[in-house]
């Protein structure tokens, strides 16, 4: 499964529930929110990825801002996710511990890394 090709974010929309997929972009956004499961406190941690096709949610209740804030707007690679589904939006989540490893070196990581300098178009 770590082999497997990686999918561009406009692609994960199309994917059906369950799979287990890779992919890349920048990760532009990441933040913690407080959740009431069953009556107990919990934190969800909140990543938004994007590149150049479209971005997409990254979730995970077993990690934390710490594991990815040296990513902030760079280029990551997330392999082994899982693609879910919420309220008809597509999302990613994260396997726990170490289970969806990310690498910040890859092939085409530059390419991101200019695409998040260039300007954005009106």
């Amino acid at each position: 499964m770590l082999t497997q090709p990686v999918l561009s974010l406009i692609d994960v929309h199309s994917m059906p529930d369950y799979s287990m997929i890779s992919v890349t972009g920048i990760l532009a956004m990441i933040c913690m929110e407080e959740k009431v499961v069953k009556s107990e406190t919990k934190f969800l941690m909140i990543m938004k990825i994007v590149d150049r096709t479209g971005c997409i949610e990254v979730r995970s209740w077993t990690h934390t801002l710490a594991d990815f804030s040296t990513y902030r707007d760079r280029p990551i690679l997330i392999k082994r996710v899982r693609v879910t589904s919420y309220s008809g939006t597509k999302m990613l989540e994260l396997i726990e511990d170490r289970g969806s490893p990310v690498e910040a070196e890859f092939p085409h990581a530059e390419d991101l890394a200019k695409f998040w300098k260039e300007p954005a178009s009106l």
